[in-house]
């Protein structure tokens, strides 16, 4: 009797064990795994200067939200990124989580920046949001949004 219950605890022990590792890696591992690898494309594109790679990876609807307020639509963004507006030469991300919700991922994370947006000073350290919708099989950044931390914030 003791035998057989221990042989019965034993397997639902390894049936458990078995969800766990196939949660873990199961369809939200996969697509946090593909929004974080947006993430570092999205980051390569703007060091770079790639117009065609940002215009792949913002969506149509993308818009983008700085530490100082203002609202650009993407047209509005890939028009200075061709025009060779914005110059990077520091994208530093950090404390990044993301989270997947059906076919949109959110981004949380830090980033130090240095770089110029034509004559104003786009660097500094920042808390960020993006968040990327999978539309036909492929993800795309629809938002991001960006806040300063002050020198003395952590």
């Amino acid at each position: 009797m003791l035998l057989r219950l221990l042989r019965s605890v034993t397997i639902l022990l390894l049936a458990v064990s078995i969800v766990l590792a196939f949660a873990q890696s199961g369809p939200d591992a996969q697509a946090e795994q593909e929004v974080r690898d947006m993430e570092r494309q999205w980051r390569q594109a703007w060091l770079a200067g790639d117009a065609g790679a940002l215009d792949r990876i913002h969506a149509d609807d993308y818009t983008a939200i700085p530490n100082i307020g203002t609202v650009s639509s993407k047209a509005e963004v890939m028009a200075d990124v061709r025009r060779g507006v914005f110059r990077y030469s520091r994208m530093e991300h950090s404390e990044m989580t993301v989270r997947i919700y059906g076919n949109t991922g959110v981004v949380v994370g830090r980033t130090v920046n240095e770089g110029r947006r034509g004559e104003r000073d786009v660097s500094g350290d920042f808390r960020y949001t993006r968040i990327y919708v999978k539309r036909n099989g492929r993800w795309q950044a629809v938002l991001a949004q960006y806040t300063r931390i002050p020198a003395s914030g952590k």
